[in-house]
């Protein structure tokens, strides 16, 4: 099966859902994210920081800080 991400539309809304492994551009399309994300936090704009992590968690992001840099995975749904 092919990765990517599968999109349903619905008069609620759309959903989406990862339909296999991660592809090398949303890996880089991340990395590029977080790295904008450091950026703000370093310059102590909060705000920005708090923008672009709330944003990937409306699109089903999760960003978890540590002390070595900020991760990602997909949420998982509730099922």
């Amino acid at each position: 099966a092919k990765a990517g991400i599968a999109v349903k539309d619905a008069k609620e809304g759309s959903t989406w859902a990862q339909t296999g492994a991660v592809d090398d551009r949303v890996a880089a399309l991340m990395a590029v994210m977080l790295d904008l994300r450091q950026r703000a936090r370093e310059q102590r704009d909060f705000a920005a920081s708090d923008q672009i992590r709330d944003g990937l968690g409306r699109l089903g992001i999760v960003v978890q800080d540590a002390k070595d840099g900020a991760t990602w995975s997909f949420a998982r749904s509730a099922s």
